[in-house]
């Protein structure tokens, strides 16, 4: 495509898609046929030009969440599930939590979070608060799956995050998980680590997701924090799942293994302390975590989609019979 198409590319997409104008003006306009337009304007698209957003997530699913509630005790929102595709049903969970956090977070107040898939996609869905924040500080709750281009968006998630609340970003300078505990005690006593950790036990707002136990859909395997054997080994002992690197059971008690002195991260019984423990996750992968979760207290707010939330409340159903 030369340089005078490529130009008419953009122009029909921006006259179609943002004025509204007929692709048979637009040829008119341009001295070309239609075909031409209706060409370039598909081009355009399949390029990544433009991109859709349907910018409506849904009214909660009432029965579902009074059923959550039945189960847990928290304030749980259920989100309709328009799609089977996991990424659109995350986005729509996701845009929803987006508009109701800033009401939780207060002046001077420090938050922590935790990274990965879903709080990325809360992070670009955060809208500003109504009236600015002063005096937040962002926080990180775990270190880097090292070396990894996923585990650098956690910087970006911070920065977000930092942005929309006019607030000081921090990110853990450190690995999640080192190689042994001598060294995991030399890192967590370096001021700047120190420093980071101070804050995210001082935070009483944490915003997280959960991993759930799918070897084939976790960080922990995938970017090689975790080999498979020490994997099995943690879902052997009982694990369901983990928030910032801390593997956990059904009923939401910290997994203890060899793994477990040399991970840099909040630990789950410091989270459980929070004021505000607000968790975003979907996906039947993850609802055996996420019942953990509910069942040890280690959230206390959930915002999820009605597949995972039937998918909970059955799992839940089973563990009493």
């Amino acid at each position: 495509m030369n340089e005078k198409e490529f130009q008419l590319m953009i122009s029909a997409a921006k006259q179609y898609y943002q004025l509204g104008i007929s692709q048979e003006e637009i040829a008119r306009k341009a001295y070309v046929s239609k075909s031409t337009v209706s060409r370039l304007i598909r081009k355009a698209v399949d390029l990544g030009y433009v991109e859709f957003k349907i910018n409506y997530s849904g009214e909660a699913v009432t029965h579902l969440q009074q059923e959550l509630f039945d189960l847990s005790g928290i304030p749980c929102t259920v989100l309709p599930a328009f799609v089977d595709d996991y990424l659109p049903r995350l986005d729509d969970v996701c845009a929803y939590a987006a508009h109701d956090i800033p009401t939780l977070i207060e002046d001077d107040e420090i938050v922590g979070v935790t990274w990965g898939r879903t709080t990325e996609y809360l992070a670009k869905n955060l809208v500003p608060p109504p009236q600015e924040k002063h005096g937040v500080k962002v926080c990180m709750l775990s270190g880097f799956v090292t070396g990894t281009i996923a585990s650098m968006k956690a910087t970006h998630i911070i920065e977000k995050f930092a942005d929309i609340f006019s607030a000081q970003g921090f990110v853990m300078p450190a690995p999640l998980l080192v190689d042994t505990e001598h060294i995991a005690q030399v890192l967590l006593s370096d001021s700047n680590i120190r420093y980071v950790m101070d804050l995210c036990r001082r935070a009483q707002t944490v915003i997280l997701s959960v991993g759930g136990t799918d070897l084939k859909d976790t960080f922990l395997t995938d970017e090689g924090t975790y080999n498979l054997s020490v994997y099995n080994k943690i879902v052997h002992s009982g694990g369901v799942g983990d928030i910032a690197g801390r593997n956990f059971d059904i009923n939401g008690n910290e997994i203890q293994s060899n793994i477990t002195g040399r991970i840099i991260s909040i630990s789950l019984s410091e989270l459980k302390q929070k004021r505000n423990r607000i968790c975003i996750a979907i996906g039947e992968h993850k609802s055996q975590a996420i019942l953990g979760a509910l069942r040890g207290g280690i959230v206390n707010r959930l915002y999820t989609d009605e597949i995972t939330a039937k998918d909970i409340l059955k799992k839940a159903r089973l563990l009493r019979k």
